[in-house]
């Protein structure tokens, strides 16, 4: 049954994702993968090997940097599998053994002259345009999986893209070409995960850009919610290590300890020193004058 039909009177703040896209990642080659989510709540539903799981770390990809991402989560098999950046790049869809050493292979759709997209496209009601998420992946000439980073204020799309002869090349003009193209929209490009990172969590209000991250990552990856609690404490509290932090506080109190007992005894002295003075002070009073 659909919202609307419920009438239970939503009203979506924030950014919310409006549209996903996905070319040339893990199965899905050679052809666009368009997902309308017009920001509403989304169940995505298919049979196994259908690519729910490819789908959701496409997403994880866009958003969550590669040291809190663990592929394949969603699919209940705790990140195994081997499933990696590289591989989904490429296609991998099988895996054979050699009868000879047993070692185990890998079968791909795609080779090293492909390159992939992930765009995602964010919308909220309370700004003038929607933020854009766009990265794309590609080989160099020695075979190492290259990385671009886009930011883009405005609705960008991978048919627009191709529509104004700007599909991807990693030609030292394509980024030219493509501020051309796009001129009325702003595009920030990026060499790095962290700084793309940082400049879409400020534009979202992310107060906490790693812990959010972090969270989302850890909360795609959820199957079951029988504990409450348990979900809480491994999912959303950010790790500590308990021994550190109770010996940098015992540290601390024992420092605060020193200080006090010292002033005590710094206290216990000019007092007693006060009291010596008055002493020699009543003793010189009381000495008899004697008059010749």
């Amino acid at each position: 049954m659909l919202e609307n039909e419920l009438d239970l009177d939503i009203h979506h703040t924030g950014y919310r994702l409006s549209h996903f896209q996905l070319f040339n990642w893990g199965t899905f080659s050679d052809y666009i993968v368009n997902l309308d989510l017009a920001g509403e709540n989304t169940l995505l539903t298919g049979a196994n090997g259908s690519g729910k799981t490819t789908l959701v770390d496409g997403l994880l990809t866009l958003l969550v940097p590669r040291e809190y991402r663990a592929y394949n989560l969603s699919g209940g098999q705790d990140g195994k599998e081997g499933r990696s950046e590289e591989s989904y790049v490429l296609g991998a869809y099988s895996t054979t053994k050699s009868e000879h050493d047993y070692s185990v292979n890998k079968e791909y759709l795609r080779d090293k002259s492909c390159h992939s997209i992930i765009l995602g496209q964010f919308d909220n009601a309370n700004t003038e345009y929607p933020l854009t998420l766009l990265q794309i992946r590609y080989f160099n000439q020695n075979g190492v999986l290259q990385r671009y980073f886009i930011l883009c204020e405005g609705a960008l799309d991978l048919q627009a893209m191709t529509e104004r002869d700007v599909a991807f090349d990693a030609t030292p003009g394509w980024k030219k070409r493509m501020q051309a193209a796009f001129s009325s929209y702003k595009l920030f490009f990026f060499d790095t995960f962290k700084a793309y990172s940082i400049e879409f969590a400020s534009r979202v209000g992310f107060r906490d850009r790693e812990k959010a991250l972090r969270i989302f990552s850890q909360t795609v990856g959820m199957k079951d919610l029988s504990n409450l609690n348990e979900f809480i404490r491994t999912r959303m509290l950010s790790e500590m290590d308990i021994e550190s932090e109770f010996k940098k506080t015992l540290v601390n109190f024992e420092t605060l300890m020193g200080t006090k007992n010292s002033l005590k005894k710094k206290k216990n002295r000019f007092c007693n020193s006060g009291q010596l003075n008055r002493k020699r002070t009543n003793s010189s009073n009381s000495i008899p004058s004697w008059s010749v």
